[in-house]
């Protein structure tokens, strides 16, 4: 059982990392052109789950640049893979399919496509 437990956390502070190692390397490789852009990619970047990334759509959808709305489909993706910190497993995939189902998840994707089809994509 021990050994079982040692695996499980080695796999869950893995799963980590790479979320954050992630997360850093969407935010240092980026270069913006407007500050309020790099605000909202802030705010976005440091979403703690599926629910915060939709709520921030809803709540800025005004002012979202087409970078944003990529980062949101970015750390919703990472979200999705991150273990939960109370259950210490995987995201169900109950709950990942619930926020995928979300009307809020369809508006990103609307966006999405309507900024593709702006720009010819």
């Amino acid at each position: 059982p021990s050994s079982v437990s040692s695996t499980s956390t080695e796999t869950e502070t893995e799963t980590e990392d790479a979320v954050e190692e992630a997360r850093s390397l969407i935010s240092a490789s980026t270069i913006y052109a407007n500050p309020i852009c790099a605000q909202l990619d802030r705010q976005i970047l440091r979403s703690q789950s599926i629910e915060d990334v939709l709520t921030l759509l809803v709540t800025h959808r005004g002012v979202f640049f087409v970078h944003n709305l990529v980062t949101a489909l970015q750390t919703v993706a990472l979200l999705s893979e991150q273990r939960s910190p109370a259950g210490g497993g995987a995201s169900r995939p109950v709950d990942v399919l619930e926020a995928l189902r979300d009307d809020r998840f369809e508006v990103l994707l609307q966006d999405l496509r309507t900024y593709a089809d702006q720009l010819g994509i």
